[in-house]
């Protein structure tokens, strides 16, 4: 079973986001102190594509493309520990 929403993605590897390109994405190196925010706060990176010259922040998380089937995870581990309990109650009294 798997319970992760957000899952690291690997952006060097991705499409870029103009041309559509897989691969093409390269880090740009910024050292300022709004790009440490970003990157603290709002888990972003500067990257350019190497065909396009698109430049842009990405984020370095994204959301997995079926949350459906991680919430159903969870919905029976609930449902379980609750029967568990239920369970344990009724034999203790």
């Amino acid at each position: 079973m798997d319970f992760r929403l957000i899952i690291p993605r690997s952006v060097s590897l991705g499409h870029c986001p103009k041309c559509d390109r897989p691969g093409s994405l390269d880090r740009v190196r910024n050292d300022g102190i709004f790009d440490k925010i970003l990157l603290k706060v709002f888990q972003t990176r500067s990257y350019h594509c190497r065909e396009c010259k698109w430049v842009g922040k990405l984020f370095l998380y994204k959301i997995i493309n079926k949350p459906g089937k991680v919430l159903i995870n969870y919905a029976i581990v609930i449902i379980s520990f609750s029967l568990f309990l239920l369970i344990i109650n009724y034999f203790v009294q």
